[in-house]
């Protein structure tokens, strides 16, 4: 849901981690956890990629980004 907030206890060390909806996935992101790691994610349609929605039915993997938030 749009705005919704999770949050996960891991224990430090390497991580791996991906988002997934639907039919479309970010591609995973590994990351060192020493103590509190967040990320975003958001669609990539914005602006004139609206146009192109279409497109992305065919690049799943473009659909969704997920960034390490500050």
């Amino acid at each position: 849901m749009n705005g919704e907030s999770l949050t996960y206890d891991v224990v430090q060390g390497n991580h791996t981690i991906a988002a997934k909806i639907d039919w479309c996935a970010t591609p995973p992101i590994v990351f060192d956890c020493q103590a509190e790691a967040r990320f975003t994610v958001r669609s990539n349609l914005r602006g004139l990629k609206v146009l192109f929605v279409l497109c992305y039915l065919f690049m799943p993997s473009k659909y969704l980004v997920m960034e390490r938030a500050s």
